[in-house]
């Protein structure tokens, strides 16, 4: 399957961009936006994402599907969305950056 856009009445879930990392950045290196996930992440570890996302959706067998979720209004990222497929069964995920 190959990734595909998509998009509700607010929101676009698009494909993450390398212009996108002072914003992903900012949620994934911030100790409030993280508290409830495993660990904050550097900036060498978010360049690490960041580059798994946009290969993963440019691959031609996507499998693992990470969404730039963005406001339609705005234009702004506010965070992302995934759908991972896992051994067993897929999972469904969301960060939302701590302003949104």
């Amino acid at each position: 399957m190959t990734f595909t856009a998509l998009e509700n009445e607010r929101l676009l879930f698009r494909k993450f961009r390398e212009s996108d990392f002072p914003v992903v950045y900012d949620w994934l290196g911030n100790i409030e936006n993280m508290k409830y996930r495993k660990a904050v992440l550097s900036e060498a570890e978010t360049h690490s994402y960041l580059d798994w996302a946009i290969s993963s959706a440019d691959a031609e067998e996507c499998t693992d599907f990470e969404f730039a979720t963005v406001l339609k209004e705005t234009g702004a990222l506010i965070g992302s969305a995934s759908l991972i497929r896992l051994a067993t069964e897929p999972e469904l995920g969301w960060t939302l950056h701590r302003n949104y």
